[in-house]
């Protein structure tokens, strides 16, 4: 799982992540009407029996995780297929974050 999780790091910083630390594979800062938010995106491993790892996110707004976003990476992908994924997750984390109040009510303000 580490170098799926340094593969997947690596495509996120292109979209504009951060490596995590801990259990994070990748953090970026959204800018929002109160300040700026942290997004968080997880690499989740079901088992040995389990074909693909899920990457999915963290995102608080509005009392609720609207990051979750959930994408099937296999665990024997390709480095394509990775880059390929991590940009659907990017593209969606992006949507989804900016479609929360705090990302809206800051377009409106500006």
């Amino acid at each position: 799982m580490s170098t799926m999780k340094e593969s997947i790091a690596r495509h996120l910083s292109a979209h504009g992540w951060a490596p995590g630390r801990y259990s994070m594979v990748a953090n970026r800062y959204y800018p929002t009407a109160v300040g700026e938010k942290e997004a968080q995106a997880y690499l989740k491993d079901f088992g040995p029996d389990s074909e693909s790892f899920i990457l999915d996110g963290t995102y608080y707004s509005e009392g609720r995780n609207a990051l979750s976003v959930g994408v099937m990476i296999p665990k024997d992908a390709d480095d394509e297929t990775i880059r390929r994924l991590v940009a659907q997750f990017a593209a969606q984390a992006d949507k989804s974050i900016g479609q929360t109040y705090a990302a809206r009510l800051l377009r409106f303000l500006q």
